[in-house]
């Protein structure tokens, strides 16, 4: 446990308690699609994997995303945590148990593609995260905390969508 809590102590030396999201530039920009592998383009990095378009309406998408992580030692519960490598980054992802709800333009706008995930993969990572609990340890609180950066942008999004609903049905111009 000591070994998690000095993890713990140095992600939060470095981290803020605000993320500073950086637009990606206009030649990197990718078409959001089920199934991808994106990065959040922040310091220290989060991934996400789009495992579902939830809604669609007027030509706007609402994605829900497993939140991934290279945190690994903070980020692993257990033997059934997928893990994902990331070759090109010698690197590799966590999967944490909870998802986010993104709407296409801030997935487009603040993540980089960095591959696309077998179907297979996304629907083990979502029975991971349908069926696991996060743990009242260290990496719970790293977890929370996490849940905590990527809040705003949850929100935001499932708000705006609704928003969108809401305004098109008082306008009936849809």
């Amino acid at each position: 446990m000591d070994r998690l809590r000095e993890a713990w102590k140095l992600y939060r030396s470095v981290a803020k308690d605000k993320l500073e999201l950086y637009e990606v530039s206009d030649e990197k920009k990718t078409d959001v699609s089920v199934c991808d592998l994106r990065e959040l383009l922040v310091f220290p990095p989060i991934y996400f994997a789009v495992v579902e378009e939830s809604l669609m309406f007027n030509a706007k998408r609402l994605f829900r995303c497993v939140v991934l992580t290279e945190e690994v030692e903070l980020g692993w519960i257990n033997r059934s945590t997928p893990v994902i490598p990331l070759f090109e980054q010698r690197s590799l992802l966590v999967c944490l148990p909870f998802w986010v709800y993104l709407d296409e333009r801030f997935i487009y706008d603040y993540t980089i593609k960095r591959g696309k995930l077998d179907e297979n993969l996304v629907a083990s990572i979502v029975k991971y995260v349908e069926s696991t609990s996060i743990p009242n340890d260290v990496r719970g609180d790293y977890m929370r905390y996490v849940m905590k950066l990527l809040a705003p942008y949850n929100t935001t999004s499932v708000l705006a969508f609704i928003d969108e609903i809401e305004n098109c049905s008082l306008d009936h111009n849809c």
